[in-house]
């Protein structure tokens, strides 16, 4: 990967390159999300929907299986969230974070298995923040997350948030720009803090 080259661009060509959404249309209804679809990528993952009957360990194992034909998994960590209490996170989904190394650069891929009945608000929800979505409000979002990724309860670094629910997603950065709730990386922590009772 070319180092001037932007996130968004070797991100693309990731995808295209190796055929994943292609791939992945074997299993379910692929749909790229995210930070990548709103142009707010911090660091190198790609986060992607795949609709399906009723998410199921088969699913998960069909999902692998695609991927391994390819790219190059490193590693791969699976959160079955279908029977997980609401207090704890969204029930009903798979979680797959496939790490994978491409053109000598450390990728994650973020796949969400979900019912095909949810893929229509899970779009919606994206189109809603793009309607609203600046260039200004972008770099807020990226500088936020940027500093916010070195805490223990970010949902990317944290494999165990689902046992403590006490964790936070990209999202919550996102909705606390784009509300008007928080503008800088101290503005999120105050919000946090008051919101969630998370330490950042």
């Amino acid at each position: 990967m070319n180092p001037d080259e932007p996130l968004e661009t070797a991100a693309w060509r990731l995808l295209k390159e190796n055929k994943v959404l292609e791939h992945l249309r074997h299993v379910g209804e692929p749909k790229v999300h995210g930070s990548l679809e709103l142009r707010t990528m911090a660091w190198p993952e790609i986060d992607i929907y795949v609709g399906v009957p009723k998410p199921t360990m088969d699913d998960v194992c069909a999902t692998l299986a695609q991927l391994s034909k390819c790219v190059a998994m490193r590693d791969v960590h699976i959160i079955n969230q279908v029977d997980f209490p609401k207090r704890y996170a969204a029930g009903g989904i798979m979680i797959i974070d496939v790490g994978i190394e491409w053109e000598k650069t450390e990728w994650k891929l973020d796949l969400a298995l979900m019912p095909s009945e949810w893929m229509a608000n899970a779009k919606s929800f994206n189109e809603q923040l793009l309607a609203v979505m600046t260039d200004e409000r972008r770099q807020r979002i990226v500088a936020i997350k940027q500093r916010a990724v070195a805490s223990p309860w970010y949902r990317r670094k944290n494999w165990a948030y689902i046992e403590r629910g006490n964790y936070f997603y990209a999202n919550d950065i996102y909705r606390a720009v784009l509300d008007g709730k928080a503008n800088t990386y101290e503005e999120f922590c105050t919000l946090i803090r008051s919101t969630r009772n998370i330490e950042l």
